[in-house]
């Protein structure tokens, strides 16, 4: 947490008013820009996910290597964006424990999390997934088929 009257470095040149606003945004992972006509942006981080050619072939497995992770990634197949709630994925889970899940699956690059105010969304990475272990995915829900969480 930041100490009183420490304004992250990416607010230097702003005016204390939009300093005021701007740092609670910093602290949760913004990031403020100001361009010419004195417009100031703040850009929201995404969750960290990495890039397709840094996305580990062990990192995938031990992601995948859960009931519960596979069921997810099993709801996750039709490729659209869908919400982290336990309801969507009709798992009996606290909303804690699927975050994790989700988490561990983000952070090995099987799923990409969309953020618009307060709703989260999970997609499956299958194109960077394909790109990078032809047929691992397929292969992996097909045998997932038969598996309950």
């Amino acid at each position: 947490m930041a100490q009183r009257g420490h304004r992250p470095t990416g607010c230097r040149g702003f005016t204390d008013e939009v300093q005021r606003r701007l740092v609670p945004a910093q602290l949760a992972g913004g990031e403020a820009t100001r361009h010419e006509q004195g417009v100031v942006v703040l850009r929201l981080r995404a969750f960290p996910e990495p890039e397709q050619d840094r996305i580990d072939f062990v990192s995938v497995l031990k992601a995948l290597a859960d009931p519960v992770r596979l069921r997810i990634l099993r709801t996750l197949a039709d490729d659209r964006y869908h919400p982290c709630s336990v309801q969507e994925y009709e798992l009996d889970l606290h909303k804690s424990t699927l975050s994790h899940r989700f988490r561990t699956l983000r952070e090995a690059g099987v799923t990409s999390t969309r953020v618009r105010g307060r709703e989260h969304a999970v997609q499956l990475r299958r194109d960077d997934l394909d790109a990078r272990f032809p047929g691992l995915l397929g292969s992996v829900l097909a045998a997932a088929a038969d598996i309950d969480a």
